[in-house]
């Protein structure tokens, strides 16, 4: 590569030397020819002689087609070191330019490598995401379900373990002692008037009264929905209590012949309730449950 730039600075400096040969002789045929015009209009002989004179060694210097004149061009040191500083720099120049390409692919070797390692990564995220999904799902089901069967339990303990309390009654009563015959004493029970509340409990656990709502009306005319005015009566009811009698209603009107109430209690478990009832009453004094609307003898 080296001998190559060489010869075609060579070539450059030797075609630029013939061209300056070349200017030299134009000109000095010019001259010349200069020099026989003014020679020839002054008719001097000996100024005739050395235009051909030197006309003959011009010819000779540039010779002729037979013998052409041959220059030898040699660079300059000056030359030869610029040639050799421009050849330098083109090998450092192609020695960079090969690394930087060098260096581009390794770039590109690495970006690839890279955007593959971010491809798997994404994926493991996406099948990790999804797993993970799939098992919050699943805990959250588990979750659910055994809280479901947590709940359940505690409500069926509570549904066993809770009072079940209930009213009626019957019409009040009390004793009249009167003398008998040969001095004994005839006991007889007169009705008061009153309906006699009594307050039951069902359940495994005491139930706490809270509050009762006593109606009266007529067993043939039942209303639809029955009116209610609750009143407050605390008291504590024990499990396996039956009929306790609670407390003594005037029977208003007096010709009533059914009666009608509601209790409402709390249990241990601090859930309220209420329970009704609906009976009739009979001017013998004897009551019994009626067959009415649900709203006077449903429990909750």
């Amino acid at each position: 590569m080296q001998h190559a730039t060489e010869i075609t600075s060579g070539n450059k400096l030797h075609k630029r030397v013939l061209n300056m040969l070349r200017l030299v002789l134009g000109l000095t045929v010019l001259s010349v020819s200069i020099s026989d015009s003014f020679g020839q209009s002054r008719n001097e002989p000996t100024a005739n002689q050395a235009p051909k004179t030197e006309q003959g060694t011009t010819q000779d210097k540039r010779g002729t087609k037979n013998t052409p004149v041959t220059v030898n061009v040699v660079p300059t040191a000056e030359q030869q070191t610029a040639s050799e500083k421009e050849t330098a720099e083109a090998k450092i120049k192609a020695s960079r330019e090969e690394k930087l390409i060098t260096y581009t692919g390794d770039l590109v070797l690495v970006g690839l490598v890279q955007f593959l390692v971010f491809v798997l990564q994404l994926i493991a995220f996406v099948v990790q995401a999804t797993y993970m999904r799939r098992s919050a799902e699943e805990m959250r089901k588990t979750t659910e379900a055994a809280e479901k069967v947590s709940r359940d339990q505690i409500a069926h303990s509570h549904q066993i373990e809770r009072a079940y309390m209930s009213c009626g009654g019957v019409p009040a009563r009390r004793r009249q002692d009167e003398p008998g015959t040969y001095g004994g004493i005839v006991v007889k029970f007169i009705l008061t008037g009153e309906f006699e509340v009594h307050v039951n409990n069902h359940g495994k656990t005491t139930g706490e009264f809270m509050q009762i709502a006593i109606g009266f009306c007529d067993a043939t005319n039942i209303p639809l929905e029955p009116t209610y005015h609750p009143e407050p009566f605390h008291d504590w009811i024990g499990p396996g209590t039956q009929s306790r009698p609670m407390l003594w209603k005037k029977i208003d009107p007096p010709n009533a012949s059914a009666v009608y109430g509601r209790i409402y209690y709390r249990d241990i478990f601090g859930e309220c309730h209420d329970s009704g009832f609906l009976q009739d009453i009979r001017p013998d004094g004897s009551s019994f449950a009626l067959k009415g609307p649900p709203a006077y003898t449903a429990s909750n």
